[in-house]
């Protein structure tokens, strides 16, 4: 029944489903790094809701069987014992997909973030899922989450960024924090080594600057930096300057380094997996409300409407999120 819950591109000829990538998703990423947590720190405990297999916690389970929870499909219970283990003194990371988080809003609000309990949330599928379809696309965890008081928003751009988010995770007490990642896959690396080398200053609410430019600022959210990377590159073949900067953390947002960053720019374009709607675009249009000389602002990312499922490059090309479209869009904005 797991194996067969989700089906892939399937060979009909051998009836069977065709080889997978070598790559890791980024589900992996996460189990085999709560297991190099989970040795270092004994309070590290992971809680899942039926998704041991989807969220790639296999290895956590078997290594520490005493510190896994699997609660079945009772999100509302998952959340509230993801609490109630903070509370005691436990480090909770609650690994969740966007579309499942849902279920446990009640508990989020009651039970972590208004008595800011250090949960972590763990939010797997957040963004466009492709052929998970309609009911799991993860398009509203940043707006329901932001609405609420306490919590941390952090979004990883690729799996070395994950990785640090996750051992950053570790070591924050002062209230619950979420990082949100998509249905996504990378080249394996060497997690342990990884860890050992991350840089003891680290600081994921700050932005990264991925590359300059003068006449447009690309605020990017988690994966799509390599879009805004690629629709970068097509820009400056049309003689177009554009930075692109790794927001990383959605809140609290770095509001300092953007505004820094927009100084000069003609055009401010925000790129996000996620809904227009209570997502990035709308956060930053709030933090800058009444800023005076603001330069126009161009907002890529989910409609309100129901995105079907396909293929992810397809849908991302069907709403203009692909490099090409989002390259022209800005070609055309700054007409």
């Amino acid at each position: 029944p797991i194996q067969y819950h989700g089906v892939g591109v399937f060979d009909t000829e051998k009836g069977i489903e065709k080889k997978q990538s070598a790559a890791w998703g980024l589900s992996k990423f996460v189990g085999h790094c709560l297991t190099l947590l989970g040795e270092r720190d004994r309070s590290v405990v992971v809680i899942t809701p039926a998704m041991k297999e989807g969220s790639g916690l296999n290895p956590f389970a078997s290594a520490f069987p005493d510190r896994f929870f699997d609660t079945g499909i009772a999100e509302q219970h998952a959340t509230t014992f993801a609490g109630s283990l903070a509370s005691a003194g436990l480090k909770p990371y609650l690994c969740i997909y966007s579309t499942f988080l849902q279920r446990g809003y009640d508990q989020l609000v009651q039970d972590i973030a208004l008595m800011n309990l250090p949960v972590r949330l763990v939010i797997d599928r957040a963004g466009c899922v492709g052929q998970d379809g309609e009911t799991h696309q993860g398009f509203y965890d940043i707006a329901f989450m932001a609405a609420l008081p306490h919590i941390k928003i952090l979004s990883a751009r690729d799996a070395q960024e994950l990785l640090k988010m996750l051992a950053f995770l570790r070591q924050y007490d002062d209230g619950p924090i979420a990082v949100r990642f998509p249905k996504k896959e990378f080249a394996s690396f060497d997690l342990a080594s990884a860890l050992n080398t991350i840089d003891t200053k680290y600081n994921p609410f700050s932005a990264v600057m991925l590359a300059k430019g003068t006449q447009v600022l690309i605020l990017s959210e988690g994966v799509f930096a390599a879009h805004a990377l690629a629709a970068r590159e097509l820009l400056a073949k049309a003689k177009i300057s554009a930075a692109v900067m790794d927001v990383r953390s959605l809140r609290p947002l770095p509001l300092t380094q953007i505004q820094r960053a927009l100084q000069g720019k003609k055009l401010l374009v925000t790129l996000e997996n996620h809904g227009l709607t209570g997502g990035l675009a709308d956060l930053l249009d709030a933090a800058l409300r009444g800023q005076k000389a603001r330069p126009p602002h161009l907002a890529l990312g989910y409609p309100e409407e129901i995105v079907p499922h396909g293929s992810i490059g397809d849908i991302e090309d069907m709403y203009g999120l692909s490099p090409v479209k989002i390259a022209a869009s800005i070609r055309k904005a700054l007409k």
